[in-house]
């Protein structure tokens, strides 16, 4: 070019971007030393000093070339593989974060999972398919009045009540066996201080992926009062009932919203009728009322409910066979918020006898 020399031609083809990855090579007579480096300096890719054979540069063109085409190929290549790189180390940097996101999830999970169990109102515990207790919560240690340390290496079965043993084993067969998802029982417990303890006993067996068993969770409950309290109940009940009987005692109950009646005890012989009859009405029973006493029983009822809120009265019956019994009735009326009467409870008692006495006496003395 007119007014530039080889180098500067060069040097100005490699500061444009457009042309920079164009090969240069110079053709010279120069043989200098330092022209050579000059040239190579400026980015020339071949330095051929004059004169030449044509098949000569022919062929340094042609490798030029095939460099130039193997470099943009490895560039390419090089690319690529380094937005692979750039990929997988973002990818493993995503799963690091995942992983890390994960374990710290998973510690608050079992810190929140540890609180809960130990905090729980109820008894829980981990077993070994072979009935080693693996981890127990304070408060089942609390039902069983044992430190954690002294239940460590004992099976479940040291504390179950012999009595309930061969309940327990059969449901833990039947849970590995399959048969059932889960099993809940009442069951005794001796504590440490020989007492008993009733408890309310929840037991699920966790598999693993393959259906092979793992451990059991149970989860367990004191119910040792409310036991108590029942069977408290159930011996009043049966002494109420021996009562009852004894002293031929009638107990009724009137819903007076339903207009139902429910009766027990000796009532339903109180009035003449078997003992497998179902519970009487209101007006069946006032039909079984002697006549003489029907209207007076009548207006104490009304006055009952409407003003005293106390039954408390004698008065004769007329059994089916024609005999005449003197009852004495005594009840309550119970109100509801609104002061409205809604139940009515009494008993009645035979005085039969006693009225035959009275009348007795009363004819002596005439």
């Amino acid at each position: 070019m007119k007014g530039m020399n080889g180098f500067e031609v060069c040097r100005r083809i490699k500061a444009c971007e457009e042309f920079r990855q164009i090969p240069v090579i110079f053709i010279s007579a120069a043989t200098e030393v330092e022209e050579r480096v000059e040239g190579l300096a400026l980015g020339a890719v071949d330095f051929v000093s004059k004169p030449f054979w044509r098949e000569e540069l022919l062929a340094r063109v042609r490798t030029h070339l095939e460099l130039g085409l193997l470099r943009a190929q490895l560039e390419i290549r090089v690319a690529q593989q380094t937005a692979e790189l750039h990929a997988a180390v973002e990818h493993l940097q995503l799963e690091a974060a995942e992983r890390q996101r994960a374990e710290i999830a998973l510690r608050e999970s079992e810190q929140r999972f540890r609180a809960i169990l130990s905090q729980a109102a109820v008894g829980i515990a981990q077993t070994s398919t072979d009935g080693q207790w693996l981890l127990l919560n304070n408060r089942f240690c609390e039902i069983l009045g044992y430190a954690q340390a002294d239940l460590r290496g004992k099976a479940f079965l040291d504390f179950v009540h012999p009595d309930d043993h061969e309940a327990s084993l059969t449901g833990v067969a039947e849970l590995l066996a399959g048969k059932i998802p889960s099993w809940s029982t009442e069951k005794r417990y001796v504590r440490k201080d020989g007492a008993i303890v009733w408890a309310r006993l929840c037991v699920s067996l966790v598999r693993d992926q393959d259906s092979r068993p793992q451990y059991f969770i149970s989860v367990v409950e004191d119910v040792t009062e409310r036991v108590q309290t029942d069977r408290a109940l159930r011996d009043s009940e049966e002494r109420l009932i021996l009562a009852q009987s004894a002293a031929r005692l009638g107990v009724w109950d009137w819903d007076l919203l339903r207009n139902a009646h429910t009766v027990s005890g000796e009532y339903l012989w109180l009035y003449g009728l078997p003992p497998d009859r179902p519970t009487i009405t209101y007006q069946e029973w006032l039909s079984m009322i002697h006549p003489d006493d029907r209207e007076r029983v009548q207006v104490l009822v009304r006055e009952s409910l409407e003003r005293t809120y106390v039954w408390d009265t004698e008065f004769r019956v007329a059994w089916p066979d024609g005999s005449i019994r003197w009852l004495l009735g005594k009840g309550t009326v119970f109100l509801n918020d609104a002061g409205r009467p809604v139940r009515m409870t009494g008993v009645n008692l035979d005085i039969t006898q006693r009225k035959q006495a009275e009348a007795a006496l009363r004819a002596s003395e005439l």
